[in-house]
């Protein structure tokens, strides 16, 4: 699986690069936000050891993307994932929680339908991979789950706005994920879940460079 997602990795980049040989110019995104999540069979297991489930996941990134054919934009976007839950009940004698963090690396495509110096709105999807990790401590457990090395795929679709003048903007993002990670490796916990649905929708507050250098000839 790894193997495969390295070479859609590969050809990817290389069809990017390609497109982009006429253009050095292209845009750029800083962007944080969260995702509502509801992993139903890792919820359940943490709320029978009086853990707080987990219905959000906290996340920041970067894209980059270029002009591709005529009318789109293509590239790249990483995203770096976390949340930290601890027990239904506070207690201060206590250190039990969750911490779930995740990976994304994906390809991109952005269609943009309105293009002005100061408003932009543009429809966008994707698909990548994700490496994934949840360590549990309770007063029965402390391992972990996981599924790394990128070796889990994920895909996107949403759209967004952006107010500003020129170069920089302003930008809101809103979508759903399909991101289901299966055939979890489990550590020191007993009867785990083998799969973890971190699917649902998103939103992302974050800064728009257009037309700025990527390349340079």
């Amino acid at each position: 699986m790894l193997k495969k997602h390295s070479i859609l990795a590969v050809i990817s980049l290389t069809l990017l690069c390609s497109f982009a040989q006429a253009a050095d110019r292209g845009q750029g995104r800083l962007f944080l936000g969260s995702t509502q999540i509801d992993p139903k069979d890792v919820n359940d297991s943490l709320e029978a050891q009086s853990m707080k489930k987990l219905d959000m996941i906290n996340q920041y990134g970067v894209e980059i993307t270029l002009p591709a054919f005529k009318f789109i934009q293509a590239g790249f976007r990483y995203t770096q994932r976390m949340v930290t839950e601890e027990e239904a009940t506070p207690n201060s004698a206590t250190e039990y929680k969750t911490d779930l963090t995740q990976q994304v690396f994906a390809g991109v495509v952005r269609a943009p339908i309105v293009n002005r110096d100061y408003f932009k709105f543009d429809v966008v999807a994707g698909a990548g991979a994700t490496s994934t990790e949840l360590k549990l401590k309770t007063g029965t457990v402390d391992g972990s789950l996981d599924k790394k090395g990128f070796s889990s795929p994920m895909a996107f679709a949403g759209a967004s706005v952006a107010v500003g003048y020129k170069s920089f903007f302003f930008t809101i993002e809103a979508g759903y994920e399909h991101n289901k990670v299966s055939s979890l490796k489990a550590t020191n916990i007993n009867n785990a879940a083998e799969d973890m649905d971190l699917s649902g929708s998103y939103l992302t507050v974050g800064l728009l460079f257009d037309n700025v250098p990527v390349f340079t000839k």
